[in-house]
């Protein structure tokens, strides 16, 4: 298929206030080349007041070969607030 097993990531940081960042993950059979899981992550990270952040998240994850009775594809939307200290 041409690709290599693991994981990609690029985070871009916003004027001090807000960071994007993204994840890729490729994870092939090592029985089957037909068999293989691949995830995508998303975040924006914003802060809204002294160290206090709004996230919001989307991340799809694919299963090539999954389980009987197991959907092939899962997607997850999430929105967070955080507080660092």
């Amino acid at each position: 298929m041409g690709c290599e097993p693991g994981v990609r990531n690029w985070t871009k940081e916003f004027k001090d206030r807000a960071d994007a960042t993204v994840i890729g993950y490729y994870q092939p059979s090592l029985d089957d080349v037909g068999d293989y899981l691949t995830s995508f992550v998303a975040e924006l990270r914003v802060e809204i007041v002294h160290d206090i952040h709004l996230s919001l998240g989307y991340e799809i994850e694919y299963d090539a070969d999954p389980p009987e009775g197991v959907e092939r594809q899962d997607t997850t939307t999430r929105t967070s607030l955080s507080w660092e200290f």
